[in-house]
């Protein structure tokens, strides 16, 4: 595998995100509706995340300063071990895949309607008023209902994604005080000594919850039909099965572990 550059790069500017939004639009235009994933599939997905972001830490520990070529067996690794069933997607196909995801600074920016956007900032300012992880979940619940039953245009899959997926990555990160796992703070703490000593641990996990929801839902749209690259698994609607439903959650579970 000679790939590379497969770290975080520059994220797209002004210029190619008014393209990638034109591109969005005239599919949106084209198409009446897109068949939504159900709200059990979502849930399964963010919990998919936790699954592989846990198996990797247990396996190889804290790959945060992890070289590129490092970084690049652990995307063979993966592929290897989630793709087996789903060949007709090549390891450079899930590669690009990766740097176009790193490419996207804010999923937000790939939503047309202002009210999908005000969705994700409702969840992340739920996160960074929240108290502990039972006070969150019941907020972000209560948000869920709100989405659900919202009748204006919009396409809920992502935006329902990216609020199961907070409340997974949440529990993942957060101390077990704050009514988390432990797991994720565990190494945050041992990234810095600094971390906990002027009480930014709690915006800090906050902050890489915030970053793997954004990955989960940029992912999602990177493959939907009105994604912002093409179709990269086929043409498909939200409605996604195999190998895409599958490498979307191994590329949000990867970069948290990465880049968290």
């Amino acid at each position: 595998m000679n790939e590379s550059n497969l770290g975080r790069r520059e994220v797209l500017d002004e210029v190619e995100l008014k393209k990638l939004n034109n591109i969005r639009q005239k599919k949106l235009n084209q198409m009446d509706s897109f068949e939504e994933l159900s709200y059990e599939q979502i849930m399964k997905m963010a919990n998919m995340h936790n699954e592989i972001l846990n198996n990797i830490h247990m396996s190889r520990g804290d790959v945060y300063l992890y070289s590129e070529n490092e970084k690049l067996e652990l995307v063979e690794d993966l592929y290897n071990t989630y793709m087996s069933d789903f060949r007709d997607i090549t390891l450079k196909q899930v590669v690009d895949f990766s740097k176009n995801v790193a490419g996207v600074e804010k999923s937000q920016d790939l939503l047309i309607y202002d009210w999908e956007k005000m969705y994700i900032d409702q969840a992340n300012q739920i996160l960074f008023d929240s108290s502990d992880i039972g006070d969150l979940n019941m907020s972000l619940d209560k948000l869920v209902g709100d989405v659900k039953s919202d009748n204006r245009k919009m396409f809920k899959t992502p935006i329902l994604l990216y609020i199961e997926t907070l409340k997974e990555s949440s529990f993942y990160w957060a101390s077990v005080e704050e009514g988390g796992s432990g797991l994720g703070f565990s190494l945050l703490k041992k990234r810095s000594p600094y971390f906990m000593s002027n009480k930014k641990g709690k915006k800090n996990w906050k902050n890489v919850a915030i970053a793997d929801a954004q990955g989960m839902t940029t992912g999602m749209l990177g493959v939907a039909a009105y994604g912002a690259w093409g179709v990269m698994f086929g043409p498909a609607g939200f409605a996604l099965t195999g190998g895409a439903f599958v490498w979307v959650a191994v590329e949000s579970a990867m970069a948290s572990a990465l880049f968290g």
